[in-house]
């Protein structure tokens, strides 16, 4: 995602609404290593605590970068189809492709945020990134390592 903004590309599957959650490297590691010392067992879910659009990525990352994109929508339909191929002919050479029903199906979910409540009250977990501040340490990461 960030090379194809960097060549000012924005690409889609549908044109569906899609709210997402996002969590930043270092709050994730902060949160696991309180978690592997606290006392209560659980499951909890992990994110910076906001709810974003499918489009607030690839905003951010256009501002951050000082990019503009040519926003394509590939039809749902379309690549459901060569989802399918993919997989049946993984399964002929007994290999899992990129992309998948099960992956498209994730790419597509129309709701992945959660609640971070539950982390909140007993791990004491604070997230310390949003999405824009995460992805401006990444890019700056990732230009230090001319991977951009």
């Amino acid at each position: 995602l960030f090379k194809l903004i960097k060549k000012g590309y924005e690409l889609y599957i549908g044109k569906m609404a899609q709210r997402l959650s996002f969590i930043y490297a270092k709050d994730m590691a902060d949160v696991t290593i309180n978690a592997l010392s606290n006392p209560n067992n659980g499951t909890y879910n992990i994110s910076d605590g906001n709810s974003y659009t499918r489009y607030d990525f690839a905003n951010y990352l256009k501002y951050i970068m000082k990019k503009k994109t040519l926003k394509m929508y590939m039809p749902y339909t379309l690549i459901k189809w060569v989802s399918i191929s993919l997989e049946k002919a993984g399964n002929l050479f007994n290999k899992t492709p990129l992309l998948n029903e099960d992956k498209l199906n994730e790419l597509t979910g129309k709701n992945w945020v959660c609640s971070i409540e539950k982390a909140k009250r007993e791990l004491n977990f604070n997230p310390l990134f949003n999405l824009e501040n995460g992805l401006m340490e990444t890019v700056k990461w990732y230009r230090q390592l001319n991977w951009l």
